[in-house]
């Protein structure tokens, strides 16, 4: 993905662990889990703002298992490993031109 001119202020909570209050995890293609904030997910994506709106998470960082529907979506872009790179999108200042590289857009994307 490309760099922009105009740096995100949330770039450097990008794989960052200060202050996250969430752990993602997924299990297809690859199982992970990724530390990431709330806030930052919420503002880029109407399925992490609804999630957290219609899940009151309390305690140290609660785990959210992405659900099968989402995974799905990700890897019929046939792009392995995608959800890394759309955490990438949602902390950095790129364009949905940048998502579309990917094959993925706000449909299937989150």
């Amino acid at each position: 993905m490309t760099e922009q001119s105009h740096t995100s202020p949330y770039a450097k909570f990008y794989k960052n662990e200060f202050l996250s209050d969430c752990v993602l995890e997924n299990t297809e293609p690859t199982p992970a889990t990724y530390k990431a904030h709330k806030l930052v997910l919420a503002a880029n994506s109407e399925f992490f703002s609804k999630y957290f709106h219609d899940n009151k998470l309390e305690g140290e960082a609660p785990k959210i298992t992405l659900p099968k529907f989402v995974i799905s979506s990700l890897i019929d872009a046939k792009q392995q490993d995608v959800f890394p790179k759309v955490l990438e999108f949602f902390y950095s200042n790129q364009t949905a031109a940048d998502l579309a590289k990917l094959g993925l857009n706000k449909e299937n994307a989150f």
